[in-house]
């Protein structure tokens, strides 16, 4: 069984600030998390899959995202994975970010072996 995220990344400027926290937070020995993969880059998680057609999610996702626009985000919300040293920013769900998740999820639907991963 194969398990695959499609993830959302973040515009540059935002990137080298989250990589610049991850060195912060590095140095001063609170988490490991962020620098402890080479190539780890900041992202949003947009939906995840255990197993699927790999040659047909492209085809979708090709035509399904090929007209659609940034989402603004806000990240408001700090928490963390309980035992990994994994600390997280969550967005702010805004009707514009709720409307994109279910507009994915409902366009991908049969994909999507666990309704409620997501």
């Amino acid at each position: 069984m194969h398990g695959y995220a499609l993830v959302g990344y973040l515009d540059n400027e935002i990137e080298s600030c989250f990589k610049k926290l991850w060195e912060d937070l590095s140095e001063n020995n609170i988490t490991q998390y962020g620098v402890d993969t080479k190539g780890r880059r900041p992202h949003i998680t947009i939906a995840d899959y255990d197993n699927l057609d790999s040659d047909r999610f492209v085809e979708l996702i090709s035509k399904f995202y090929e007209d659609k626009s940034r989402v603004a985000i806000a990240l408001n919300i700090l928490g963390t994975f309980i035992n990994t040293g994994t600390l997280f920013l969550a967005p702010t769900l805004s009707t514009e970010l709720l409307h994109f998740h279910n507009r994915h999820h409902d366009y991908f639907k049969e994909f999507n072996v666990n309704e409620n991963s997501w």
